[in-house]
């Protein structure tokens, strides 16, 4: 090298998509003059979303979705992601308590239960974009990737470690308890999933809704005895139809017999429901609706099916 100058000598590198601790690269020059320049891996940020759908649904909602009698099941997914401007993300502990998931139930009033009677979990990861990226190197991230451990009918509590540019779905498929006709769930319920990084303390939260289908209820007042004479029997029938798709619960039912001052003492109230499959109609306790005197009543009424008498919805009857 002559004097007063200079040779450069310009290395390009393509960085493993999996390269995870600095890079050290030492020049030695004529076994004396040696440099040193290192290179330390980006920072990362997460982003993560929850999402829900029941039954067979065609798609996922991230805020909430709508269940009825007829639903046996509800599906999570859970998605983390890492932007492929990042970092790797390490450690990344990844919860859901699906076991805490509580809904209303039915009757008795103000008491809850576990929705689900059983549930499966699941994963995949996936390159979020591919765009110069050989299969090699697609291959490269996925086998970097670790979803964790896990396992079904458990808690989702695991550690996952995520190259830049993939995302890991964690798929929850849970059954709806509806082992026994006297323990109905019925109210909405809210389940929320975490992801923590104790590398940068980044703690990130998203949860979803299950709501009830809502009911539509009517009224109906019959009797035979359009025209009565003075000291015969009449009768009565109150049907409370519900002719939704979701359970009506606590609906309030008057009758002030007592008021209309026309009749003797001593009649007798009867009540019955509709013969649905296990049926969630229920009249109250007898003495809400008490012989010889009023009806104030709190009725729960299943959902209208798809056939049966009254075109299949669901009544609570006094007569």
């Amino acid at each position: 090298i002559p004097p007063h100058t200079v040779v450069t000598y310009t290395i390009k590198v393509h960085v493993a998509p999996t390269a995870n601790s600095k890079i050290s690269n030492i020049v030695t020059v004529d076994g004396k003059a040696i440099a040193d320049r290192g290179s330390v891996p980006k920072e990362f940020s997460l982003a993560m979303n929850k999402s829900v759908k029941v039954d067979d649904e065609s798609s996922f909602h991230s805020l909430y979705s709508h269940y009825s009698k007829q639903s046996n099941v509800v599906t999570y997914q859970i998605v983390v992601e890492n932007d492929n401007t990042n970092g790797f993300a390490t450690d990344v502990e990844i919860k859901d308590p699906i076991s805490a998931i509580e809904a209303d139930m039915l009757e008795p009033d103000n008491t809850t239960m576990p929705v689900f009677s059983s549930w499966t979990i699941s994963s995949t990861k996936q390159v979020m974009d591919i765009s110069g990226l050989s299969a090699d190197d697609q291959k490269q991230l996925l086998n970097a990737t670790d979803v964790g451990t896990f396992s079904d009918n458990t808690d989702l509590d695991t550690t996952a470690q995520i190259p830049p540019n993939v995302r890991v779905i964690y798929t929850i498929v849970g059954q709806i308890d509806r082992s026994s006709s006297s323990k109905i769930v019925w109210g909405s319920f809210t389940n929320t999933a975490t992801v923590y990084s104790p590398d940068n303390g980044q703690t990130l939260s998203d949860g979803a809704a299950v709501q009830p289908e809502t009911p539509d209820v009517q009224v109906l007042k019959l009797t035979p005895n359009d025209i009565f004479q003075l000291g015969s029997e009449v009768s009565f029938d109150i049907f409370v139809f519900n002719k939704g798709s979701g359970y009506a619960n606590d609906v309030d039912v008057s009758d002030d017999i007592n008021g209309l001052g026309v009749f003797e003492p001593g009649w007798t109230i009867e009540a019955t429901t509709d013969d649905h499959i296990s049926s969630g109609s229920y009249a109250d306790e007898k003495s809400t609706w008490p012989d010889g005197g009023n009806i104030a009543s709190k009725v729960d009424i299943d959902p209208k099916s798809d056939s049966g008498k009254w075109n299949g919805m669901g009544y609570v009857k006094y007569t």
